[in-house]
């Protein structure tokens, strides 16, 4: 795609609309500068970006990290080899996904979430960064989360998995943050993403009115 080869970028934005440009045209010699670079250089930035993204969306394997980046598995494999002395595997629900070696303490020792709610922005990147999201939220919900023309809902997560949607909208001075469980919560499940509802009127200096579905 013209995106991924360097010839088109995002433009000014048009109000709501967001605009293409031709990068020759819109970055002057600042995109010649770093126009076909050498086979090295491309190898380099992949293992770089490769490294970058396990670092924050790992464990991971190669399917998730096509998924995320665009890149086609044949581009995608040779960074892939290039970092295999870095790469850790470990067993996930029966998958083999890799870690960064220097990531895999942190890893082990890390707060898992449990009893935790939060709510999480439309196209957050914790929904973004794999491809299977079967461990984030039910297949009978995948709908009401992953929508037609690419829209990504904003979600309630309990225990780091998705348990319903949110939003809201701004009303006579207030917000209005309207609640949509997937299933009933239990009430200290309800209590803590009310106070994360709560959390967001602070935030923004408003009063905070809060609508269960």
């Amino acid at each position: 795609c013209a995106v991924l080869e360097g010839r088109v970028c995002f433009g000014p934005s048009r109000g709501n609309e967001t605009t293409f440009v031709r990068v020759d045209r819109w970055l002057g010699e600042c995109a010649s500068a770093g126009a076909n670079p050498d086979k090295t250089a491309q190898d380099e930035a992949c293992a770089e970006l490769l490294s970058r993204y396990l670092r924050a969306y790992g464990p991971a394997d190669l399917r998730d990290y096509c998924a995320w980046s665009g890149l086609r598995a044949g581009e995608a494999d040779g960074a892939w080899k290039a970092l295999r002395d870095e790469l850790v595997a470990i067993n996930v629900d029966g998958r083999s996904l890799y870690l960064l070696s220097e990531d895999v303490d942190e890893f082990m020792e890390r707060d898992t979430g449990r009893n935790v709610a939060r709510l999480l922005p439309n196209f957050d990147s914790y929904l973004l960064a794999h491809k299977d999201k079967t461990h984030l939220v039910c297949e009978d919900y995948y709908k009401e989360i992953f929508r037609s023309a690419g829209w990504i809902a904003p979600v309630m997560l309990y225990e780091g998995c998705v348990v319903g949607t949110w939003s809201y909208r701004r009303k006579g001075g207030r917000i209005q943050v309207e609640l949509v469980p997937f299933e009933p919560l239990l009430p200290d499940v309800r209590g803590m993403t009310e106070e994360e509802a709560h959390n967001l009127g602070r935030f923004l200096n408003m009063e905070c009115d809060i609508l269960w579905r």
